[in-house]
């Protein structure tokens, strides 16, 4: 799969942790409370959900800039300068990277097999070490 990525636009895919559907469909869930959400990551805000998603779906979904393209009504040099975006607010932006996390842990939770706590518990702590550290 990371060859393939590579081969698709000439990058790394992350690691697949989880699937991108349900990964979408908890970022929606998160929309819904907080429709409006934005984030400045630079000098103009943009919208926070747009780019959480595309950050998440490359960085714990495995996901091409290519596939991201698929999935999100987006071009793709858009989804790169948003995912670009989405790795420096991961660093800077505390609220931001709390809010990744967040989703991320509600995706396990939710999803993980009730029976297997201990390895819904592994793999929170290293989605959250995975994105907060790259």
């Amino acid at each position: 799969m990371i060859r393939n990525a590579h081969l698709a636009d000439n990058s790394t895919a992350g690691l697949v942790l989880i699937d991108p559907k349900l990964l979408l469909s908890c970022i929606r869930r998160y929309q819904k409370k907080h429709p409006q959400w934005r984030v400045y990551p630079g000098k103009y805000r943009k919208p926070g959900w747009e780019i959480l998603a595309i950050g998440l779906l490359r960085s714990v979904s495995g996901e091409s800039f290519a596939d991201i393209c698929d999935r999100i009504d987006c071009g793709e040099g858009s989804i790169y300068r948003y995912y670009k975006n989405h790795q420096y607010l991961i660093k800077t932006d505390r609220n931001y990277a709390s809010r990744a996390v967040a989703v991320v842990e509600e995706v396990l939770k939710t999803y993980c097999d009730k029976g297997r706590s201990d390895l819904g518990a592994i793999l929170k702590d290293f989605a959250s070490e995975r994105l907060l550290n790259g």
